[in-house]
């Protein structure tokens, strides 16, 4: 099985679906981005694979 990617879990429904979905499979599933690196730090802490993935900026 691959990876699932949540994005924007530093918003409201990013972070629903976030705390619902850790329930549902292990950590190694799963990829949490959002656009700066402020709001992956309760993920992060947690031990989860956290990337900034800004979508306004390519880079």
């Amino acid at each position: 099985m691959g990876k699932f990617i949540v994005t924007g879990v530093d918003g409201n429904f990013g972070n629903y679906l976030a705390t619902h979905i850790e329930k549902l499979t292990s950590k190694e599933n799963l990829i949490f981005t959002c656009p700066f690196e402020d709001g992956l730090k309760q993920w992060q802490e947690k031990g989860y694979d956290c990337r900034v993935a800004n979508f306004n900026h390519r880079e």
